[in-house]
């Protein structure tokens, strides 16, 4: 819009705070009024007054008349009644009595839809309006208007879908209306006294209390409540005449909603009462509780208090188990050599030998605190095998001989049979054994008595004098064995005798005057339990005790865990390697190969260079970061690693190393302070080929490590002859699939005879030397060798296709010459192309 006289342009736009902001995209009708305001008709938002004084523009809607509508033309005519035509008839707004007047078809006019612009005034101030049928012309002085307001009349209510009759008391006023709770659904239907034409009569109405503010449609003439909920409401509804006059009191009904029982003020008082009733009563209950849970807080606090000391202990004795371990191989190894040598005097050998017996006591009292925790843990399992049980009884009374000489304690083995085969753990039956018999010699005075028996379902229970008995386990085999073991020693109390399974418990007389952890009496019990046996103790003070352990002969079927070949590469540190010989072969001892030991005790990574160099080309590292860089840069073929270390363990070396294409082909020896089963299965997880528990035996390490080269020089040495004839090489799955890609690789470049080493080691993402090492370590073939042996098996299956001659064959195959081809085809079978042509064909 261009205002000449300011010389300035107002756009009307849709955009968001602009003071010439429009909803309308079309105009039809633009015209100045009196008041200089200019009045737009719009398409579909009303009429736009544009206010030039304040350079804005307001949307007119006509008290909803024309909300929505179009607007074609506006005419300003007498007392300054402003008409307009729309596509929904005439209006005529009166703007001194702020009211709306509007004409449809039943008013006479000639259509509800008129044609835009199509309006004009005459000089005797006549008004036409053209449309659709035509024009309608009107005298403004001529029209009359109805003043009267009509009254609104409520016809009928419909209750849930049933008709109900209201009862007028006055004008405008019905008498109240009283519903059940479930009649809450309302309709109501009215009207209005104005019968000049009706049909443009109008209504609004409210529900005082559920709905406040008054609604309403054109020409609707009934409302609709749903789900009222329960109270009191006054239903009111107004009318207009056909000219817009209003009812001045609008017409009032009211109507109460009953409540439900249950939810009336009586049921919920009730509700009040008992809920308080309630709320005191376990209030009462709760404070009752609060103060047994107290003093059972109490002595749980204590109990806990007891159960983190023991807890403490337990720890404190584990984690010094471990560290103990790495001490004791280097005391054991030296003493180990001391003891083989011809050149000490026989004082020497008995000191020793009891360095050497101490050192396996040491040992034993670090496994039973391992076994402890471990049944602390829930960690115990039976590995259960058939053995002799009077062959194992005797090897263990054995153990005890010098002592029993030194004291001269008189040892007797009673048994009814030479042997006695039982499914049971070796390990814990062998603890549970000793730790008996240790006990027994512990108490028994000098020159005193034990008897060893050995029983096959003894029907008599020895009770003999004894006072003090006490029980532990349930046997419910008929087939069962009772070893039994009795000594004249000094007895237990009656107090002690309850004590004695107890962990770190050992009685009166033990603290008195023997050392002992008391760990292993509570081993026995919870190792005889795990057998589903029964141990029992029998003692008199002064006379003598007597221990039996009761074990079925056969375990239960779902408890049976035979030893798996895990225990074959487990290596036990006290077994002696017998079958090793020391004197390695002149060609083992040209051999030397490189062997990396990781070692972050100094002195023990010492003496396993020093034990190993005379045979090996020896790398040391002090933890797996520095052990792995010296893999990476050195042919290293066999690691032997420590498992707790700083900065990078030996799980997580092992891991790395088998996890690396470069690497995966290098076997690992794991050698560790952890015995439990769980660290050795972690270990075997990572890809350990072998696990050593500290302390060890010098001789199972080196014979561990020579089986391990000469088992990988075994795979190299047979491995073309296996690959040549399609035969399977149990490598690992990283190596089978490194070889499987290489392989790829050459077939894929099979008639390329330029393709070279360096593409191949390009192709499998390593640098030519690692390539070179990897190979040579699986195969015993230089890299060249290896694409060599690749190209003469495809070329051999060539051959023995009968579709290509010899010269045809080494194309393919990538030799770039007849001689080179041959010389290379007999190098691996011995035999010229030829001749192994012709004797493929005669054996068809």
């Amino acid at each position: 819009m261009v205002n000449l006289n300011r010389h300035s342009l107002a756009v009307f736009t849709p955009k968001s705070g602009s003071n010439h902001k429009t909803k309308a995209q079309s105009f039809f009708y633009t015209t100045e009024l009196n008041d200089g305001k200019i009045w737009i008709g719009t398409k579909g938002d009303g009429i736009n007054i544009y206010d030039p004084k304040i350079d804005s523009i307001y949307t007119f809607a006509a008290h909803g008349y024309l909300k929505n509508k179009d607007v074609y033309g506006i005419l300003q005519a007498r007392e300054n009644h402003i008409w307009a035509t729309t596509n929904n008839g005439l209006m005529v707004y009166d703007p001194k009595e702020n009211h709306v007047r509007n004409f449809k078809i039943s008013d006479g006019i000639q259509g509800d839809l008129f044609n835009p612009n199509a309006i004009f005034k005459d000089a005797d101030r006549n008004l036409y309006f053209g449309g659709t049928n035509g024009f309608s012309v009107f005298e403004p002085e001529n029209i009359k208007i109805n003043n009267r307001p009509p009254f609104a009349f409520i016809t009928n209510i419909e209750v849930n879908n049933e008709s109900v009759s209201p009862i007028q008391t006055a004008v405008g006023r019905y008498a109240e209306i009283t519903l059940k709770p479930n009649e809450n659904t309302l309709k109501f239907h009215f009207s209005a006294d104005n019968y000049l034409l009706p049909e443009k009569n109008d209504f609004k109405y409210r529900l005082i209390n559920y709905l406040d503010n008054w609604i309403g449609k054109d020409n609707e003439t009934s409302a609709t409540f749903v789900n009222l909920p329960a109270g009191d409401y006054v239903f009111e509804v107004k009318a207009s005449n056909n000219d817009g006059i209003w009812s001045t009191t609008p017409t009032r009904l009211s109507i109460t909603v009953k409540q439900f029982w249950y939810k009336s003020t009586l049921a919920i008082l009730f509700y009040i009462i008992a809920l308080l009733s309630t709320i005191l009563f376990y209030a009462k209950v709760y404070i009752g509780r609060a103060r047994l849970k107290k003093e059972i807080t109490i002595q749980n606090i204590e109990r806990s208090h007891a159960d983190e000391l023991h807890e403490m202990k337990l720890k404190f004795f584990t984690n010094i188990s471990h560290e103990f371990r790495t001490p004791l191989t280097l005391i054991d190894l030296p003493v180990k050599k001391l003891l083989q040598a011809n050149n000490i005097t026989s004082e020497q050998m008995e000191q020793l030998q009891t360095v050497k017996r101490n050192t396996n006591r040491l040992l034993q009292l670090i496994n039973q605190i391992m076994d402890l925790r471990k049944v602390e843990k829930g960690q115990q399992k039976l590995n259960l095998s058939r053995l002799d049980l009077i062959a194992m009884t005797n090897e263990l009374s054995l153990s005890f001989s010098e002592e029993a000489k030194s004291k001269e304690i008189q040892v007797n083995l009673i048994q009814e049979a030479d042997s006695l085969t039982i499914e049971a753990d070796e390990e814990k039956l062998d603890k549970m054994i000793y730790n008996l018999l240790s006990n027994a010699f512990k108490y028994v005075p000098i020159k005193g008595r034990i008897n060893i028996s050995i029983k096959d379902n003894p029907t008599v229970q020895d009770n003999g004098i004894y006072l003090n008995q006490l029980s532990f386990g349930k046997l419910e085999s008929p087939e069962f064995v009772e070893i039994a073991i009795t000594d004249n020693g000094e007895g237990i109390d009656s107090e002690d005798v309850y004590k004695i399974f107890n962990r770190f418990e050992q009685g009166k007389q033990s603290t008195s005057r023997h050392n002992s952890t008391g760990i292993g009496l509570s081993l026995c019990k919870e190792f005889t339990l795990m057998h589903h046996g029964m141990i029992t103790v029998q003692s008199t003070p002064g006379k003598g005790t007597r221990f039996a352990i009761r074990l079925p002969i056969k375990q239960n079927a779902q408890n049976m865990l035979y030893r798996s070949h895990q225990n074959v590469k487990n290596i036990s540190s006290w077994n002696s390697a017998s079958n090793y010989d020391e004197t390695l072969s002149g060609e083992e001892q040209k051999d030397r190969s490189p062997i990396l030991v990781v070692e972050d005790n100094i002195d023990l990574r010492d003496y396993i260079e020093k034990l190993l160099k005379d045979h090996y080309i020896v790398f040391t590292a002090e933890n797996g970061l520095q052990g792995l860089d010296i893999i990476n840069n050195n042919n290293i073929q066999l690691v032997v690693s420590d498992v707790m270390m700083p900065l990078m363990d030996g799980f997580e070396l092992c891991q790395k190393i088998k996890s690396k294409i470069e690497t995966s082909h290098i076997p690992v020896i794991l050698l560790t302070a952890l015995s439990s089963s769980d660290n050795r299965s972690i270990g075997l997880e990572q890809g350990a080929d072998a696990y050593v528990s500290k302390p060890f035996d010098e001789t199972v390490l080196l014979a561990q490590i020579r089986n391990l080269i000469k088992q990988r020089k075994r795979l190299q040495q047979s491995y073309a002859q296996r690959y040549m004839k399609d035969q399977p090489v149990e490598i690992g799955n990283l190596d089978s699939y490194f070889l499987n890609t290489i392989n790829a690789t050459i077939e894929n470049n099979i008639e390329n005879e330029n393709f070279s080493v360096e593409k191949l080691a390009e192709e499998a993402g390593l640098s030519r030397s690692q390539l070179h090492r990897k190979l040579k370590q699986i195969t015993n073939k230089s890299s060249s060798e290896y694409i060599m042996m690749v190209r003469i098996k495809i070329a051999t299956n060539l051959l023995a296709t009968g579709q290509y001659n010899i010269e045809e064959v080494g194309f393919k195959a990538g030799f770039n010459s007849h001689s080179y081809f041959t010389k290379s085809f007999k190098k691996v079978h011995n035999q010229s192309p030829k001749e192994y042509l012709k004797k493929h064909s005669d054996q068809q």
